[in-house]
Parts: C-alpha cells; sequence; structure tokens
C-alpha cells in the first residue's frame, strides 16, 4: 500500500498532510534502501492547474534543441528557460524554497539539516527520443535531484531508473503521475537515466537538483554494499 506523502505543496504554502510518525518512517525507509523516493500528489490541484494554464499560454521562454535519435534522425526537446520573469519558474522558484518544505526533504533523505536553495527548469522530453542515458549529475553542490511531473496527459515509457554505478544494480523504476515528485541521491556512485518514450505525447516535468554542503559521509555507509 503506497504510503501517504507527508506534505502537499498548495498556493498558500508547504502544508503538511500526514503527522503521523509512521507516513514519515516509511518515506525515509525507502529512501535509505533505493536512494529515491516518490512523493505522490505533493502538488495541490490548484498548483497543477496554474502550471498548465501558463505553460499553454505562455510559450515565449521556451527554446529547442534539436537532438540525434536512435537512427540518426534530429528529435527536438524544449525547456523553459529558468529565471524569475517566467510566471512557472517564478512559481517554482517560491514554493520550492519555502523553508517548510527543504526540512521535510531534509528529514526524509537525511541530509543532516544542510539543504539550502534548489535550481531547476520546466522541460518537455519528446517522443522517440533516447538521449537520456545513464549519468550521475555528480556536481560540487548537488546532493538531490528533484523531478515533479508535470504531463496533462500520460505518456508512454519515459521512466526515471537509478542504479549503482559499479555493479549496475537497480535500485529504483519510478513511474508517476501528474503531480508526483520523486527525490534521489546525487553520489558518484549512483547514475541514473530516463527510459525512451514511445507514443506521441510528450513527458513534461519540472527538473533540477536541492543545493547544499557534502553529505557525502553521511551517506557513505548506504551505498557501501552496492
Amino acid at each position: 500500500m503506497e504510503s501517504t506523502c507527508p506534505i502537499r505543496l498548495t498556493m498558500r504554502g508547504t502544508s503538511v498532510i500526514a503527522r503521523t510518525a509512521d507516513a514519515w518512517a516509511a518515506h525515509r525507509r525507502t529512501f535509505r534502501q533505493q536512494h529515491c523516493v516518490r512523493l505522490a500528489r505533493l502538488l495541490d490541484p490548484a498548483v497543477i492547474a496554474y502550471v498548465l494554464a501558463k505553460v499553454a499560454s505562455e510559450r515565449q521562454g521556451f527554446h529547442s534543441q534539436q537532438t540525434k535519435g536512435k537512427n540518426d534522425e534530429h528529435l527536438t526537446s524544449r525547456e523553459l528557460r529558468a529565471g524569475p520573469e517566467h510566471p512557472v519558474s517564478n512559481l517554482f522558484w517560491l514554493l520550492l524554497h519555502q523553508r517548510p518544505f527543504l526540512q521535510a526533504i531534509d528529514d526524509i533523505c537525511g541530509c543532516g539539516g544542510k539543504l539550502r536553495r534548489v535550481t531547476g527548469r520546466y522541460m518537455e522530453l519528446h517522443p522517440n527520443a533516447n538521449f537520456i542515458d545513464w549519468h550521475d549529475d555528480k556536481t560540487a553542490g548537488r546532493r538531490l535531484g528533484i523531478s515533479i511531473n508535470l504531463s496533462p496527459q500520460p505518456f508512454a515509457g519515459g521512466q526515471f531508473q537509478l542504479r549503482h554505478a559499479d555493479t549496475k544494480r537497480i535500485y529504483a523504476t519510478v513511474d508517476s503521475q501528474l503531480g508526483d515528485c520523486h527525490l534521489f541521491r546525487i553520489h558518484q556512485r549512483l547514475e541514473h537515466r530516463v527510459t525512451p518514450l514511445t507514443g506521441t505525447t510528450p513527458r513534461c516535468c519540472y527538473a533540477g537538483w536541492i543545493i547544499g554542503p557534502d553529505a557525502e559521509s553521511a551517506w557513505r555507509a548506504d551505498l557501501a554494499e552496492g
């Protein structure tokens, strides 16, 4: 049975949904074992409605990037340029920098009270574009990856996967729905990818990183066995 997401992001701020210790403990346990955790229905319906309306009506912030696909064809991905000038970027900056949100994520992921800020952008990945292969996102300051599903229609494929870089053991395969979020560790022993999309529907999300001082020493024991 799916554990209740402990928090929800609303237009008024971070709301605590599950106040029982069991709900929080279940998410901590999942993250420690899988190095990834899904926060189902993190976004309040009012936030989803606002974001989808702004994405549909204010497209001037998008730019396109061409990438080679499986058969050497050019495929297109689009992303919204990060920055406070666009309503979607501005809203996520405000929501994800709330202290109660960062404290909740810190508690679930065991970051020792050291999370500071979030950086990211809205992205659309288009079907048949097989270009997000295994990588680790390891850059100074990045402690957690974050992805929030903003796809108004279900897409085929496009699963997030996380594995051990050396043993290739798959720790997590994530299917998400509109408004869900998943968090994952950034570590030199971990790498992740998004599987190819099929069908005709793009995969839309807010994707980024949560920044803070080095937590590698705190996570060493969890990753020692592979």
